[in-house]
């Protein structure tokens, strides 16, 4: 019951992140495409190099797993419209994040039970972050950088 449950809870996120794509695809049109690709692209990037493998769900093309896949594309673009909505304030963008990411990782992980198969430490001794090396230095590095992007390709 609970691996249905966790199962559901998965999809409802990969199907409400895919959705709000669309959305944000529709509403903004061109002034988003730029700032989704450059989000996909460090999402791709994360995905084929380290391989996302849940306890209890997973949708695949190739080897991609698509919940961070969607997830991070997302979450990058959102990022960027705080970036803009905040008046393109780079520091405290980055604390945001990083105080954002760490909340999310929290809720999934402790909450909602996402986890990653195999037995890996959170990030700084903190309980959250669970992955090898490059899943921390990923998840610590790739909004800043995904913001230094857009803004060296005047996206937006």
């Amino acid at each position: 019951m609970s691996i249905f449950l966790l199962s559901n809870i998965y999809n409802a996120f990969i199907v409400t992140a895919f959705y709000l794509i669309i959305y944000l695809l529709i509403r903004f049109r061109s002034d988003i495409l730029g700032e989704f690709l450059i989000a996909l692209g460090f999402a791709l990037f994360i995905t084929i190099n380290q391989k996302y493998i849940y306890t209890d769900s997973n949708i695949f093309i190739g080897s991609v797993n698509l919940y961070p896949l969607i997830l991070w594309s997302v979450g990058l673009v959102l990022l960027r419209e705080f970036y803009e909505y905040i008046g393109k304030k780079f520091f405290l963008t980055v604390v945001f994040y990083i105080l954002a990411i760490l909340f999310v990782e929290y809720i999934g992980y402790h909450l909602l039970g996402i986890r990653i198969d195999g037995n890996y430490p959170g990030i700084f001794g903190l309980d959250v972050i669970h992955g090898p090396p490059i899943i921390h230095y990923f998840y610590i590095l790739a909004g800043p950088a995904y913001i230094l992007v857009t803004k060296l390709f005047r996206i937006k």
